[in-house]
């Protein structure tokens, strides 16, 4: 037979537990509405630190966070929509086009780095072609991105050619 003075503690150490257990939670939440991408970007790179090809492609990221995806530090992280993100990339999208496909990869990065440590809900990346559907015009194709007038390249070619004063350039093709 069993007495009431020896169920007693395990209920009470049940309740603490429970107890505990529910203050974890509330603080997990807290800590969820506050985190923000600003904070949680230099976390995550960070994390990757022995990952990288050169000791410089961290400065990188962290420098085309900072400057492309400022919109996108200004809320809670879980807020962050499809629209946001969007509306970030725009930005770079228009003004370095060679840039914009790296922000894009590396802002869906965090945020599913975010995503793994619990801080938000699952996120479906957005890709350039999920963002020319939205709106979006498509890069330039092909990798090359024109860095001045062609027509420049040519007149150039033709002056230096007569300058040498050589019948036919070694470096003529």
């Amino acid at each position: 037979m069993t007495s009431c003075a020896n169920s007693a503690p395990p209920l009470r150490a049940r309740a603490a537990s429970e107890a505990q257990r529910r203050a974890a939670e509330r603080e997990e939440r807290r800590r969820a509405k506050s985190a923000s991408f600003r904070a949680l970007a230099p976390r995550f790179i960070a994390g990757r630190g022995g990952g990288w090809k050169t000791a410089k492609t961290a400065g990188l990221w962290k420098a085309s966070l900072e400057r492309w995806a400022r919109p996108l530090s200004e809320g809670p992280l879980r807020d962050i929509t499809r629209a946001d993100v969007l509306d970030a990339v725009a930005g770079v999208w228009a003004a370095r086009p060679a840039t914009a496909p790296k922000v894009l990869r590396r802002t869906n990065a965090v945020l599913r780095f975010a995503q793994a440590i619990g801080l938000r809900a699952p996120w479906v990346d957005l890709t350039a072609r999920s963002l020319q559907e939205a709106g979006l015009r498509a890069l330039p194709a092909g990798g090359t991105y024109p860095h001045g007038p062609w027509q420049r390249g040519r007149r150039f070619g033709a002056r230096w050619r007569t300058s040498l004063g050589l019948a036919r350039s070694p470096f003529a093709f």
